[in-house]
């Protein structure tokens, strides 16, 4: 609050706890990340709605690396009663029927296979946390001056060809 150059008192009145507060910056970041997916929605090309999903994930933890730890703690503890039931029915459901949606289509012009929506949930949340919360990995392996937007776009594209086609030479 003081960070903010608010009132700590008007912090502790509008959210009461810290945690109540913290639940309410979590779903706020996710539902500007949903409502900015949503604009884009109208993408024709599967691929590029999955690559889209992909960035959306890498870059809402680069903006907030310790989100994941946040969830962890608020939902998954047990801190904030009700909390788990509303985020899976507001966070986890809307995005499974995304996935759905994006792995239906693939399937319906015979791009895709059939996969469970829930693994690539879990697949692009791991990569998109990992992304933002390695960079001294990043750094090690690549050189601080290469983590930049263009190692970002090259791990996105990876990612994306990963899902896509796997370690399968494309040539068989």
């Amino acid at each position: 609050a003081r960070y903010a150059g608010v009132d700590p008192g008007l912090v502790r009145y509008y959210f009461g706890k810290t945690s109540h507060l913290l639940a309410e910056v979590v779903q706020q970041v996710i539902t500007e990340m949903r409502v900015a997916r949503r604009t884009r929605a109208d993408f024709k090309e599967v691929e590029e709605r999955l690559e889209h999903r992909i960035a959306d994930a890498v870059r809402l933890f680069q903006g907030n690396p310790f989100l994941h730890q946040i969830v962890i703690e608020l939902i998954f503890s047990g801190v904030q009663p009700r909390a788990r039931e509303m985020w899976q029915k507001e966070t986890i459901a809307p995005a499974l029927e995304e996935w759905s949606a994006v792995i239906d289509k693939g399937v319906e012009e015979g791009k895709f296979r059939r996969v469970d929506p829930r693994f690539m949930q879990v697949l692009v949340i791991a990569a998109g946390e990992f992304y933002a919360t390695g960079r001294s990995l990043l750094e090690d392996m690549f050189g601080a001056d290469a983590v930049d937007g263009d190692l970002e776009r090259a791990y996105i594209e990876f990612v994306r060809d990963i899902m896509l086609y796997g370690l399968v030479r494309r040539d068989k």
